[in-house]
């Protein structure tokens, strides 16, 4: 058993019809977890993804009706993170996207944290949806970007820092590949 207190043998299998992934609100007694996982669970390549952010604790993403902030579980052991906050009023960005590493390889945890992170993004008005990647990031990286349903929309200065915008249009809704 890993550190991420999982059943790593419980992991969905092809054939498996019950879903062991649950996505739920934070909670204070997650806090722990979410900490490790801010260290440890960093998607391959995604390291500065939201420095602006970095610091911001996971109880405060809950102030307000448009941010949140979702853990990812199985068998009550924490196994990803995600947080969608808010730029301006028609703008919204993903933020402490995490993903314990015994369950980043298929891409399905990731993918359920953005789709719940994008439906609520959409629910409460938002019309696009960033991610922010430092400019060394690497090409596999934005491919991975495009499999969560991210495009490439611009380049910009962030707090003295060039970024790299990724986004989802939530005008429509997004074509993400089968889990």
């Amino acid at each position: 058993m890993s550190k991420y207190a999982i059943n790593e043998h419980r992991k969905p299998r092809n054939n498996d019809t019950e879903d062991p992934i649950a996505v739920r609100t934070f909670t204070q007694r997650d806090a722990t977890m979410v900490e490790r996982l801010s260290r440890e669970g960093l998607l391959p390549g995604l390291v500065g993804c939201d420095p602006q952010h970095s610091g911001r604790a996971a109880q405060s993403y809950l102030a307000s009706t448009r941010e949140h902030f979702w853990v990812a579980e199985v068998d009550r052991g924490l196994i990803g993170t995600v947080a969608l906050a808010q730029v301006t009023r028609d703008i919204s960005c993903l933020h402490c996207l995490r993903v314990a590493p015994p369950w980043q390889a298929d891409g399905v945890v990731a993918r359920r944290l953005v789709g719940v992170a994008t439906a609520h993004a959409r629910a409460v008005g938002f019309l696009k949806l960033i991610l922010e990647a430092p400019p060394t990031v690497q090409p596999q990286v934005v491919s991975y970007f495009g499999l969560l349903g991210f495009q490439f929309s611009r380049t910009r200065e962030v707090d003295g820092k060039n970024n790299i915008e990724f986004y989802v249009n939530l005008y429509q809704r997004p074509q993400l590949p089968p889990e």
